[in-house]
């Protein structure tokens, strides 16, 4: 069974930053605004990678524009709260309106865990003509709503595939409530 990371995020470009790695990489780090009722205040961390995909991204978009931007999910421990984060690998860009404001993502991956409402999922990207063979791991929420209409609940071992929201919780003020975190709205285990 094939793995797969994808990731797709419309929003308003709110940040477009140039940068390099130490080994002098260029890249964009950018910020997308995907504020939603459902989902909350998201701020997106995206990166854009490789000179013609950056000078096409800021060709496409200007700072408080509308954008429609896809490619892959990573996460990462912050050195501040040791909270883990989520952001997006982009490469592939849209024109056009947007319907809503929302950043998803889509993993097929192997069940490392499943302990209460937290999911773990390894994800394996074989190697391409482009890029090296990929492992990556995932920690997801399920709510339990979720668990309860899949068929069965997911046991170490199995492939799953899922797809979600990057949800931030508010209270009934509008104040941010914890850390962003990717919530599952739709579990399959494939056989």
């Amino acid at each position: 069974m094939l793995h797969c990371n994808r990731a797709h995020v419309w929003g308003v470009l709110q940040k477009c930053e140039k940068k390099a790695t130490d080994g002098k990489k260029p890249y964009l780090e950018i910020r997308i605004n995907c504020q939603h009722d459902e989902h909350g205040s998201v701020q997106v961390l995206g990166f854009v990678w490789g000179r013609n995909n950056f000078e096409t991204f800021r060709k496409m978009y200007k700072v408080g524009a509308e954008v429609r931007v896809s490619g892959g999910v990573q996460q990462y421990v912050s050195r501040k709260t040791n909270a883990v984060k989520t952001s997006f690998n982009l490469y592939s860009f849209k024109d056009g309106p947007l319907k809503e404001r929302k950043a998803t993502f889509i993993l097929v991956g192997e069940v490392v865990s499943l302990v209460g409402e937290t999911l773990k999922i390894l994800v394996s990207i074989p190697a391409s003509k482009k890029y090296a063979a990929k492992k990556d791991e995932f920690v997801v929420s399920v709510p339990n709503s979720i668990l309860l209409m899949a068929d069965k609940t997911p046991e170490k071992g199995q492939t799953v595939s899922v797809k979600g929201y990057i949800v931030q919780k508010e209270d009934e003020y509008g104040e941010t409530v914890g850390s962003q975190r990717p919530v599952v709205k739709e579990l399959f285990i494939k056989e």
